[in-house]
């Protein structure tokens, strides 16, 4: 699809999101001007036509990710929610959260309602769909188990989106 022939408020949505990553890319860690004058650690050149049309990027990919000690956070601290309005205003949907990264390989316990009720009312008031990490690492079937048995008993069933065996492997 052409730009010309892009509605208008695609063209807007593109340029927006043009907009924010330039916007990142000057703020980003490592454009200070001390780094500057060392030189880049690494450079890239991206082109970018915007007469010829590439892969859409699907509406429903923007998301993040976020520990499990520190899960109920994203519901019960104004700011969390401010940034995830923030982030949907973008038009792009439901957001996606991982909750897991480095903390899935150290969750040796089956978190309570104290995790998965801030969850739900995040779901409930946003849409948010998870993908939950369980422990692996552990070697304990049995443990990752119980942890995916109490995440589909303490949220909807349409908020998980799909399950994630382990961290990254090393």
């Amino acid at each position: 699809m052409h730009r010309s022939s892009m509605a208008p408020a695609q063209q807007e949505y593109t340029r927006l999101w043009l907009l924010l990553l330039l916007g990142l890319s000057a703020v980003w860690p490592g454009s200070s001007q001390q780094q500057q004058q060392q030189g880049p650690a690494f450079s890239s050149v991206t082109m970018l036509d915007i007469d010829r049309p590439g892969r859409t990027i699907p509406q429903s990919f923007m998301g993040f990710s976020h520990e499990w000690p520190y899960v109920e956070e994203l519901y019960t601290i104004p700011q969390y929610m401010d940034v995830i309005k923030l982030l949907q205003s973008f038009g792009s949907g439901p957001l996606v959260l991982r909750v897991g990264g480095g903390s899935t390989d150290k969750l040796v316990t089956v978190p309570g309602p104290e995790v998965w009720q801030p969850l739900a009312k995040l779901h409930a008031s946003t849409g948010m769909k998870f993908i939950l990490g369980l422990n692996l690492v552990q070697n304990d079937v049995a443990l990752t188990r119980r942890q995916m048995d109490a995440a589909t008993a303490g949220l909807p069933a349409k908020s998980i989106m799909s399950f994630e065996i382990g961290n990254e492997p090393d």
